[in-house]
């Protein structure tokens, strides 16, 4: 039996940085993420405020508190 080789790697990564401006169109869907995860150096691109790492997908099971 042959073994196909795996062409395709998927960077696995536990966080995801989402917007929590509410003014924001991006940061709207997201406000509720306030005050959860932390405030990274990384600017969101539509409305300049920093972002917020939490711990999982943005609708997902699990972040950080």
């Amino acid at each position: 039996m042959s073994v196909m080789p795996v062409f395709t790697q998927y960077n696995v990564n536990p966080h995801t940085l989402v917007c929590t401006n509410p003014r924001c169109p991006r940061g709207q869907a997201h406000a509720h993420y306030q005050g959860i995860g932390q405030v990274v150096n990384v600017k969101c691109t539509t409305c300049g405020k920093r972002l917020t790492r939490i711990q999982g997908e943005q609708y997902g099971t699990k972040h950080a508190r």
